[in-house]
């Protein structure tokens, strides 16, 4: 079955005019705003070429030299180099870059121009740092996160007068900036927006899934979540998600290269029962404790990471015992009641971020 990659090569000189923009052209242009952009696409006024921009990009960082060792989200921008030169895409023009990152945030965006006064908004998923991971868990007990605040000034100072017709979108966590970028937008752009695209994004509390502003959005949402979905379960989320086929298995579904296509449509399929008994678990551990309580739990979770010196998730790829060692120890600092609870929640953070369940290698360990 064919993929992104397939996609790509078989439609990357073929104009809109002749197919018109869908649901994988959004994943693409969703996932484009990953690129480290700083220093090539203007981050306030004037546009630059999407050919010319990938072309300054590659430049700087040379596939050649990389394409050995990709993973993540790398794999990503460099399966992005078909469209070098394709016609597909060679009308489009970049503006509006920024990548923000310090003690509270993990931000980047992008603006996307088509030549027909169309926008595409595209919003990043959570880098490599463990900045962006904290926020998400944040959204557990907080609203709005930093991130989802300056998603909504983002919006808000990059749209003007000229654009007719506004898609806004993301990957992971940029699907969820998107859909409250466009909740919360000036009334004169949420009339302009024609779909809200959340590629496998976490959801939000309860209150806000009920809110006017959501409801209002509701029918312009689209949602994508692959057969394993986990991120894409997180919290509540809307109800007429799509889900679709992948060639992987597990957390790595949550990569878009993987999800299977026929043309510019995704294949359907059903959620496996592992997916939806991950949601369940999530939703009753989120459902026992209260805003004050998660708010504990998540600040204590990521102080035990900080102080064992983890800064950047592929960190947790390859723990040395050293490593684990240290973690303990930070454990032993926790007050006795709160332990257990904590201990619960590197579980979850484990099986979302391994896609499998560390029980059988932590429940020897001594805290």
């Amino acid at each position: 079955m064919s993929t992104m990659k397939d996609y790509i090569e078989h439609y990357k000189d073929i104009s809109f005019d002749e197919i018109p923009f869908n649901e994988v052209d959004n994943l693409i242009l969703a996932q484009l705003s990953y690129f480290e952009f700083t220093g090539i696409v203007p981050n306030d006024k004037g546009m630059i070429a999407f050919e010319q921009a990938l072309e300054e990009y590659y430049i700087r960082y040379p596939y050649k030299a990389t394409r050995k060792h990709l993973i993540g989200i790398d794999a990503t921008i460099y399966l992005y180099y078909d469209l070098y030169h394709g016609k597909r895409y060679k009308n489009l023009q970049l503006s509006n870059y920024v990548n923000e990152v310090d003690e509270q945030q993990q931000f980047s965006a992008l603006l996307i121009h088509f030549p027909n006064r169309t926008v595409y908004v595209s919003y990043s998923g959570t880098d490599d740092s463990i900045i962006g991971w904290e926020e998400d868990f944040n959204m557990a007990y907080l609203f709005p996160v930093p991130s989802q605040k300056r998603a909504i000034t983002y919006i808000n100072s990059v749209i003007n007068w000229r654009d007719r017709k506004i898609y806004v979108g993301g990957h992971s966590k940029g699907g969820n900036l998107a859909m409250v970028a466009a909740m919360y937008a000036k009334a004169s752009i949420r009339s302009r927006i024609h779909t809200v695209f959340n590629n496998e994004g976490p959801g939000f509390s309860k209150d806000i899934v009920e809110s006017r502003a959501y409801q209002l959005m509701s029918k312009k949402m689209k949602m994508y979540v692959p057969s394993d979905s986990v991120i894409g379960m997180l919290f509540y989320h809307p109800e007429n998600y799509i889900v679709v086929s992948s060639i992987a298995k597990g957390i790595l579904q949550h990569d878009g290269n993987t999800w299977e296509c026929f043309g510019g449509h995704f294949i359907r399929t059903k959620r496996t029962r592992e997916s939806i008994q991950n949601e369940m678990k999530i939703k009753r551990w989120i459902s026992y404790y209260d805003f004050k309580e998660r708010e504990k739990i998540v600040v204590n979770f990521f102080q035990v990471l900080k102080k064992s010196g983890i800064e950047k998730k592929s960190q947790l790829d390859n723990l040395t015992i050293r490593k684990v060692i240290t973690m303990v120890n930070q454990f032993r600092i926790v007050p006795p009641e709160e332990k257990q609870v904590l201990i619960d929640a590197f579980r979850t953070f484990f099986t979302i971020y391994r896609g499998a369940d560390p029980k059988e290698k932590t429940k020897k360990v001594a805290v």
